[in-house]
């Protein structure tokens, strides 16, 4: 877990040590303040799920019990604990609360610190991290919605498509292209072919039993996610990651077979292809100055200790 939160280029590798604190003492806080901030992010989430179909505001209007409308109080608005200690109950009226409350709430706490630690990790940009948090949070709250309300509403489905494929141009790395535009429309693609695929079977099943079998939220939905996940592959292409000096990285990424660095540090690694692509003579070249790097990290890192 510790490696979670390690930075690549070792610079200050282990400042809470000079701090004062063990590792195991700052590996448990990430994870509980983690924990509680995606639980809090439920929590709004759960307030979406249950307003937006009826058209209620999620900003203005104060937290209230949909039966009897009493405000909650603060301290009856706390995520998870709350509804553990009301026992699943309104505090006025005694009205059962829908148990989706904490099951989101738990959720998105649980899926918080892998999150955190994947975008920390690797020092991307935070910008990767708004995505990340962004495309996790509204698939929650669609398929909230969905499973309350058995509706999707544009107002989930519509985003998650922008912000699928401003992710794709993005970081095309993920594409295994460098070309943004490239990027952009392979998920395009991959999205219209999810997507029409999905309403082809909607409108064949309608035409064959005489009423709606999908809804077009269905399908816009599937559309987000074609874009986010893509279409399978003929193949994995093996990959190695090379630690540079930061002045070759850029020009080295406009060379067939190397793209910005898979899951580390975009200004001192570089992925290289080895499915041929790649020359194997500029590959030795990179890999023995990836191992002089490291070498000095791992030797400066011990004299700072």
């Amino acid at each position: 877990m510790l490696n979670l939160m390690r930075l690549t280029d070792g610079s200050n590798y282990y400042w809470w040590t000079r701090a004062g604190f063990s590792d195991d003492y700052v590996v448990w806080f990430f994870v509980f303040s983690s924990f509680l901030f995606g639980s809090c992010l439920g929590s709004f989430l759960n307030v979406c799920i249950w307003r937006m179909p009826l058209g209620e505001s999620i900003v203005t209007a104060p937290s209230h019990c949909p039966k009897c409308g009493t405000p909650i109080r603060w301290f009856d608005n706390i995520p998870v604990v709350s509804y553990l200690a009301l026992r699943g109950r309104c505090r006025s009226c005694k009205a059962p609360i829908s148990p989706r409350y904490v099951i989101v709430e738990t959720l998105t706490g649980i899926l918080s610190p892998p999150l955190l630690s994947k975008v920390g990790a690797t020092q991307q940009p935070p910008f990767t991290l708004l995505l990340y948090f962004t495309m996790t949070l509204l698939c929650i709250t669609t398929i909230g919605i969905d499973f309350e309300h058995r509706l999707i509403p544009d107002a989930t489905t519509y985003p998650a498509i922008l912000f699928g494929l401003a992710a794709s141009a993005a970081f095309p790395s993920v594409w295994g292209v460098s070309n943004h535009l490239l990027s952009g429309a392979y998920a395009l693609i991959s999205g219209a072919a999810a997507g029409g695929a999905l309403a082809l079977f909607a409108i064949v099943g309608r035409a064959v039993s005489g009423r709606e079998v999908l809804g077009w939220g269905d399908v816009k939905f599937v559309t987000a996610a074609g874009i986010l996940l893509g279409l399978p592959g003929a193949e994995e292409v093996p990959v190695l990651n090379l630690k540079a000096d930061p002045r070759l990285i850029g020009p080295q990424r406009e060379k067939p077979g190397f793209f910005p660095a898979y899951h580390m540090n975009k200004e001192h690694w570089i992925t290289a292809a080895l499915d041929g692509s790649a020359p194997e003579d500029e590959i030795k070249i990179l890999l023995a100055m990836s191992y002089d790097l490291t070498a000095m990290t791992r030797a400066s890192r011990k004299n700072t200790i």
